[in-house]
């Protein structure tokens, strides 16, 4: 049997397209243990009740898994309601993405403190480009 993925993954780094990435084989390792994956957007109207709903185990009593984009838009409260939320609603799944550079510093450190894996996608420059490349 598959070992389960971490409860809570933090992917930090401008760098969309390896985001996507972990995002995509973090999501893929959750879904070989039969969860379902949400998506949600931290820009979108409503965010909180949204995740609220996204969180609740299914019919058959599964927890789902949350994929969380945009963290980095998210203003310091609404960032720790929701990082309230991630640490209060064991066994749900999360992967959440911090694109980094504007936002609440002290939201994204306190994120990286409750993540049980923290994937950095920093920009790649110089020879970093070639060798990913290759």
């Amino acid at each position: 049997m598959a070992a389960t993925p971490p409860r809570v993954t933090a992917v930090l780094g401008a760098q969309e397209f390896l985001a996507e990435r972990a995002v995509s084989r973090r999501a893929s390792e959750w879904r070989t243990g039969g969860a379902e994956i949400r998506d949600a957007y931290a820009g979108s109207e409503g965010l909180l009740a949204e995740l609220l709903s996204a969180a609740s185990p299914d019919l058959f009593g599964a927890a789902p898994v949350i994929a969380l984009r945009g963290f980095e838009s998210m203003a310091e409260p609404d960032a720790n309601s929701v990082l309230d939320l991630i640490t209060s609603s064991d066994p749900t799944g999360w992967i959440v993405v911090h694109g980094g550079g504007r936002g609440s510093t002290k939201a994204r450190t306190r994120l990286e403190r409750i993540a049980d894996d923290v994937v950095k996608v920093e920009a790649l420059k110089g020879r970093g480009i070639a060798d990913f490349v290759q």
